[in-house]
């Protein structure tokens, strides 16, 4: 058959020694069966216990996340959409990990085999050590008696660039998910799907921060503290990390809390400097340059490096969708936040938000013209997942309903 010769180029990094083939032939379950939910909670449990994963707090955050009570949580939800409907998983699941934020494929497999699917997931081939702590640990749990199950009906993958390999597996795919660039998307688009197959696409998105001046004046060290989680975590290249800042409110009072704010911010953001490569300062300054020979701007360096700041002069609006992380900052003045329609577009994802109270946001969102935005949260929660993500409900869509409508 051709695909034995093609499947001969793919590695299964977990579980060792497994093929992709076992998996294609596992049958839907229904969501949150017990030995699904109990490999879970082992992950959850095993992360949360080891001493060594405290190096990485993402890893522990989404260990948090998967707890016994969040799943109980996500299975109440979806009970509540589906009442009166039979759920199954909807089959084979592939997943197309992104180079740029190493554990985004955790949460989209483990919702997908909670939702009761087998799942084939391709990662990068970038060396990381995020990576590959989490695949051992997957690796080992997979090889438990009480495990062995759950290791049939997952295959985590990495291979070369081949479109015969990814053609392939399209074709056998019930849902195809892309989480990566928009070159990554189109590329992997190209292929086709069965024709009563569902695709998923995470394409480039940006985030930023909207604060109140006035409001948050008073509170600038918990909140440096807390954006410095949302901004130093994956070096600034998540889509949900803030590329800027916004302060609303007088220009002077903006200002002053601004550089309050920035300032704190330099102090914490050496918790996060291993975030950060050599080539992240270089890619860095030449961003600064760029921008400085096309924009009217000022441009703010920290001693070290690890904070600059672009303020934005006159009525500059910067391109958000443009960006080279790690830890560069535009920063802009506007008098409201009716004045924040003039910034967004499709691919705002995101809004960190303080001194703006929610009644105030849904009523700004409902405006007529307003465009983007899937997300509004607190300080520090950027990066927190949920199974709703880009305006999406995976495990709806990670889900089968037959509807019974019958009198018994």
């Amino acid at each position: 058959m051709l695909h034995a010769h093609i499947l001969d180029d793919v590695r299964v990094i977990v579980p060792r020694g497994h093929g992709v083939e076992e998996v294609t032939s596992q049958p839907a379950w229904t969501p949150f069966r017990k030995e699904a939910v109990a490999f879970v909670s082992a992950l959850s449990s095993a992360i949360l216990r080891n001493p060594e994963f405290r190096n990485f707090p993402e890893l522990v955050a989404f260990a948090h996340q998967m707890r016994p009570k969040k799943l109980e949580s996500i299975l109440e939800t979806l009970g509540r959409q589906t009442d009166g409907a039979v759920i199954r998983g909807r089959g084979v699941i592939l997943h197309f990990a992104p180079a740029n934020v190493d554990t985004i494929f955790l949460y989209s497999l483990i919702l997908s085999m909670l939702a009761g699917n087998a799942n084939i997931v391709r990662i990068s081939n970038k060396k990381s050590d995020q990576v590959d702590i989490i695949l051992n640990l997957l690796d080992e749990l997979t090889r438990q008696p009480e495990h062995l199950k759950m290791g049939g009906r997952m295959a985590i993958v990495r291979y070369d660039h081949s479109d015969a390999i990814t053609g392939w597996l399209s074709s056998i795919a019930d849902v195809r998910v892309i989480w990566g660039g928009d070159s990554t998307v189109e590329a992997i688009r190209s292929h086709p799907l069965r024709p009563a197959a569902r695709e998923l696409t995470f394409p480039d998105r940006w985030s930023l921060a909207v604060f109140d001046a006035k409001k948050v004046e008073e509170e600038v060290d918990r909140l440096a503290y807390h954006f410095a989680n949302d901004a130093y975590w994956f070096a600034q290249l998540a889509c949900s990390s803030p590329r800027g800042v916004v302060w609303l409110g007088g220009a002077d009072t903006a200002a002053r809390v601004s550089k309050k704010f920035f300032d704190r911010l330099e102090m914490e953001a050496t918790r996060h400097e291993r975030f950060l490569s050599p080539s992240d300062f270089v890619s860095k300054r030449l961003f600064e340059d760029t921008v400085a020979a096309h924009k009217k701007v000022k441009i703010r360096m920290g001693n070290d490096n690890l904070v600059s700041v672009i303020d934005l002069q006159g009525d500059e609006i910067p391109a958000f969708d443009v960006h080279c992380g790690g830890g560069l900052f535009y920063n802009i003045y506007l008098d409201s936040l009716a004045d924040l329609q003039g910034i967004l577009s499709n691919k705002a994802q995101t809004i960190v938000s303080a001194g703006i109270l929610a009644s105030e946001w849904r009523s700004f969102i409902s405006q007529p013209g307003v465009i983007g935005v899937d997300r509004i949260v607190e300080v520090g929660q950027a990066l927190t997942f949920s199974s709703v993500w880009d305006g999406v409900d995976l495990m709806r869509e990670f889900t089968r309903l037959t509807v019974v409508d019958l009198r018994e």
